[in-house]
């Protein structure tokens, strides 16, 4: 009788066990890769909570299109929960809006040195090291200091430069977005980012740009 009792709790152990094991071996494979929002319409936001609970408190919001998003150390017995990071937020999303991003061409963050053209008429813009250099068609090449790049509030894949000329101390801004297949007059090759850009001169060009 007892010999029977304990192969069955002993066998009922072992299951329980092998489903344990099994689920810490997927959030162990889960903590080494990077997510993404999905299921939530453009216009709105994942809500990230303090517990693993829809009715806990509020500690974040992730944008529509956020990636990034990595897997965090957590209790076994929130399986539709997962507690996350995304940049300084962390704190736990349901499973169903999140999913793991195997890429899709765009990048995950914007480069610091860009070479950026366009052309009818063609021009070209290089941004390093808090300096930008424009050169429009057939006119003077301009010198403008930039500010660091600000990302948008709603989106992880666009961010915005401020900058003024060297000589005038006019102001320029040019807005950078991660698309991954940007491509430039007759080319066929894409490039990882689209620029649009209003110059000190007045000038609005649109065009793409490549790391370097």
């Amino acid at each position: 009788m007892f010999r029977g009792a304990a192969r069955k709790y002993g066998t009922l152990a072992a299951l329980l066990f092998g489903m344990l094991l099994a689920a810490t071996s997927s959030f162990a494979d889960e903590k080494d890769k990077e997510f993404r929002v999905t299921g939530v319409d453009e216009w709105d936001v994942l809500y990230v909570r303090e517990t693993p609970d829809a009715a806990a408190k509020i500690v974040g919001a992730l944008p529509s299109n956020a990636k990034g998003i990595r897997i965090l150390r957590q209790r076994q017995e929130a399986a539709d929960w997962r507690r996350i990071v995304y940049r300084d937020i962390k704190g736990w999303v349901n499973v169903a809006f999140i999913e793991e991003d195997i890429g899709d061409g765009r990048p995950h963050s914007l480069a610091t040195r860009l070479s950026c053209d366009g052309t009818n008429p063609v021009w070209n813009l290089t941004i390093a090291d808090g300096k930008a250099l424009f050169l429009p068609a057939g006119e003077t090449r301009q010198l403008l200091y930039t500010r660091i790049p600000k990302m948008a509030v709603n989106r992880a894949t666009t961010w915005a430069i401020e900058a003024h000329d060297a000589k005038t101390d006019r102001s320029a801004v040019f807005v950078i977005r991660a698309s991954g297949e940007c491509v430039e007059g007759q080319a066929t090759d894409k490039q990882p980012y689209e620029v649009f850009g209003n110059f000190t001169a007045g000038v609005v060009v649109n065009g793409c740009c490549s790391p370097f």
